[in-house]
């Protein structure tokens, strides 16, 4: 749902079934904007730690349905993650709270 209201509001998104992906993704192409699931479909600190490396300068978001304190203490490991989400939150309000973070084109 988030992707295709990301989409709606003119984001070229692209999605990936499991970190392994996202990172192979992340090796191919630069993007401004990297949101994560944190159990997608389990945690993977390790890649989301390349992706950051990879990627220094884009923004790294993670989502979670647990608890946002949780998920804060699941991605500390992870140095620069700049947001933590709830998937609680509705779409679009996921998406304003990503919108300063898009590159202009």
């Amino acid at each position: 749902m988030l992707g295709l209201t990301l989409r709606d509001a003119g984001w070229d998104v692209e999605e990936a079934d499991s970190y392994v992906t996202a990172l192979a993704r992340v090796r191919e192409a630069r993007f401004d904007v990297v949101l994560a699931v944190i159990w997608m479909p389990e945690p993977d600190m390790k890649s989301l730690a390349e992706i950051r490396k990879l990627l220094p300068e884009a923004t790294l978001a993670v989502m979670s349905s647990l608890d946002i304190d949780q998920a804060r203490v699941l991605v500390a490991e992870v140095d620069g993650v700049d947001m933590v989400l709830s998937k609680r939150t509705a779409p679009e309000e996921l998406a304003a709270a990503l919108e300063p973070r898009r590159e202009p084109t």
